[in-house]
């Protein structure tokens, strides 16, 4: 699948990057867990028809995840206990190059045969208060805008 961004450098502009592996991620991906791309509410530009469905997050409040009403793929997400920033499936970007993420969360859940390594903050359950603190801190200014159209979600299975 393919996903338009307003600028080649956008995954180098990323900040947080993370791998859950909370039961709902892996159910939502069909794998051990999900990576996502975690911008800034105002830096993501959406565009398209999609479909959304909500749920319960094990970090409490509620997940919006959109998804592409052809083909089924998770796009982005909002939840209601992080209303700053937007997760982006990293798999829906189709970039191989993309940045490895900083944090692994939820490894409570974490499949025994998984390895996170590198430079990783490693956390059992959620890292909410660490990401809503590590936001404050970003320079807005200096990040290029994700633009993200479902309309571009093409099938290439």
């Amino acid at each position: 699948m393919q996903l338009r961004r307003s600028h080649t450098n956008a995954s180098r502009s990323i900040k947080i990057g993370v791998a859950c592996h909370c039961l709902d991620c892996q159910r939502r991906t069909g794998a051990p867990f999900g990576v996502a791309a975690f911008y800034p509410a105002d830096a993501v530009a959406i565009s398209g028809t999609s479909k959304e469905f909500t749920r319960d997050a094990a970090s409490g409040g509620r997940v919006h995840t959109y998804f592409c009403p052809d083909c089924g793929s998770t796009i982005y997400w909002k939840a209601d206990n992080r209303p700053a920033l937007i997760g982006v499936a990293v798999g829906a970007l189709a970039d191989p190059k993309y940045p490895a993420p900083i944090r692994s969360v939820f490894e409570q859940s974490k499949h025994n045969w998984v390895q996170i390594d590198g430079a990783v903050e490693h956390f059992q359950q959620s890292s909410v208060a660490k990401i809503q603190t590590v936001t404050l801190g970003w320079e807005l200014s200096r990040l290029t805008p994700c633009v993200v159209s479902v309309d571009d979600c093409q099938r290439s299975i």
